[in-house]
């Protein structure tokens, strides 16, 4: 699978470009470093993963984040969404082209569904997730979960 779009492209992940995107993680801003701490726990999730999906993002050709759809190797019935856009690339919309693809990716695979999680004080990716009809179904500390129903 190869899905473009203009200056967008969204490619399978291999461990090598998640290792490049952990590794130009750790030198963005402080409040990011926290989600991939230890490292070794994602590689570990990733290399593991039967079921649950990691894809690669690029904007103009440029490695610039990643997307997973995943909690089906835990059990869950419909996949979770989680996305990183490296720091400089925020402000191109890549965000929504992948979340676009990755529901495109869930409704193609037969779910009904797609949840995510989201800091409450992310108030962009809010207003994204919001734009494309996600609910807020549950509040967790600092985070809330929201889905969208297909």
């Amino acid at each position: 699978m190869n899905l473009k779009s203009n200056n967008f492209r969204i490619d399978p992940m291999d461990k090598n470009s998640l290792v490049e995107i952990l590794n130009s993680a750790s030198l963005d801003s402080e409040k990011y470093n926290t989600f991939f701490k230890p490292k070794s726990n994602l590689i570990e999730i990733f290399e593991n993963a039967k079921l649950d999906s990691f894809y690669t993002i690029y904007f103009k050709d440029n490695l610039s984040g990643y997307f997973s759809l995943r909690g089906l190797d835990d059990g869950y019935k419909i996949p979770r969404f989680g996305v990183y856009i490296l720091e400089k690339y925020k402000s191109n919309k890549i965000g929504s082209y992948a979340l676009s693809e990755a529901i495109s990716l869930s409704k193609n695979a037969g779910f009904d569904a797609l949840d995510l999680k989201v800091n409450n004080k992310n108030i962009n990716a809010i207003k994204l997730y919001k734009s494309f009809g996600f609910k807020k179904v549950k509040k967790q500390n600092i985070e809330d979960i929201y889905i969208l129903k297909f």
